[in-house]
């Protein structure tokens, strides 16, 4: 752990120049606008998109056991989905279904969903091209 400010800034700004998965890089975003004392923690709130909590914590964190401590995970994080290509257009159109009501329902349009080559379309087997 460093044992000055100026060393805890450095180390935080090194991690910042590296690749870091989206998890990571949030956390040392927080710590890194704190860092910078030009943004209140509202700001930093709006700014990572993080609550109040979560800045605090953060902070707390990397004062403790410095920037390593703050890039460890309880747990790995969320699977990955199982389900790909069509199969997975397939099950994302019917949850938009089921969470807007099913297609031609009154006040209700076609959920759109994007297909292979990227585009929207109102079913997941349907192509524009």
């Amino acid at each position: 752990m460093p044992t000055s400010g100026k060393e805890l800034v450095e180390e935080i700004e090194d991690a910042w120049d590296k690749p870091q998965p989206d998890w990571a890089r949030k956390r040392i975003l927080v710590v890194r606008l704190i860092a910078q004392h030009n943004h209140s923690a509202a700001q930093i709130m709006e700014i990572a998109g993080v609550s109040r909590q979560t800045v605090f914590t953060y902070r707390d964190k990397v004062m403790a056991e410095g920037v390593e401590g703050l890039l460890k995970r309880k747990w790995a994080g969320a699977r990955t989905l199982a389900v790909r290509g069509a199969d997975a257009m397939e099950f994302i159109a019917k949850l938009a279904m089921r969470r807007n009501g099913s297609p031609g329902a009154p006040g209700k349009s076609s959920p759109k969903v994007a297909c292979a080559c990227g585009c929207l379309t109102n079913t997941a087997t349907a192509c524009c091209r």
